[in-house]
């Protein structure tokens, strides 16, 4: 199982939040993040992706905080 992150638009109900999401691959993380949330969402990243924008310190911006993570042992 490997770790997705979802961001949504400012616009967007859960704008300022990223969503987690535990799956077996990221065709698998997205098909989750569209039956919970439909269309209302930005980007996705992997787990990699998403913790080096987190280790990044030149980055000029918050991360999104995170909702509780979908999958995995649930």
């Amino acid at each position: 199982m490997k770790k997705f992150y979802f961001t949504f638009g400012s616009g967007q109900k859960y704008g300022g939040y990223c969503q987690p999401i535990v799956a077996e691959n990221w065709v698998v993380a997205r098909e989750i993040m569209f039956d919970k949330f439909g269309e209302e969402w930005g980007f996705q990243y992997s787990e990699e992706e998403w913790l080096g924008f987190k280790n990044d310190k030149h980055r000029m911006w918050t991360l999104e905080r995170e909702l509780a993570t979908i999958g995995g042992a649930e």
